[in-house]
């Protein structure tokens, strides 16, 4: 019967496959998991923060004047006063519309070294 219960208690824990940072929790505390043929998503893990990629909405007036490879600058409101650097990577060509106005969505990729842009502190470690 202890055999049993510490069997049963070794299914209740959740691990980690990769190292990581937790980016977003898809479950609920106290919910149910149930294992099936489709794995279910549990936590939404980054291996790597030292690169970023941003998405922005970039408006149709302006989409012409970008090309990959340009520099950018950019901030967040979470850090206001803060300027971060990098450069465009991908221009998406499947516009959106939005309150009647066209934007495109250009992808920004920029160096994270110390987690600036995005200090995350949940993490994981693998199960080795």
């Amino acid at each position: 019967m202890l055999e049993r219960a510490r069997r049963n208690l070794g299914y209740t824990t959740i691990t980690s496959p990769v190292k990581g940072v937790i980016i977003d929790r898809r479950v609920n505390i106290g919910q149910t998991v149930v294992a099936s043929l489709n794995a279910p998503s549990l936590f939404l893990i980054a291996k790597d923060l030292t690169r970023i990629q941003v998405w922005v909405a970039v408006n149709e007036a302006d989409i012409g004047r970008l090309h990959p490879g340009q520099p950018v600058t950019f901030t967040v409101d979470a850090f206001p006063g803060e300027s971060f650097k990098g450069q465009v990577g991908k221009i998406r060509l499947n516009a959106s519309m939005t309150q009647n106005v066209v934007t495109y969505t250009v992808e920004v990729v920029a160096d994270n070294p110390n987690g600036g842009c995005c200090r995350i502190s949940l993490r994981t470690s693998d199960s080795s």
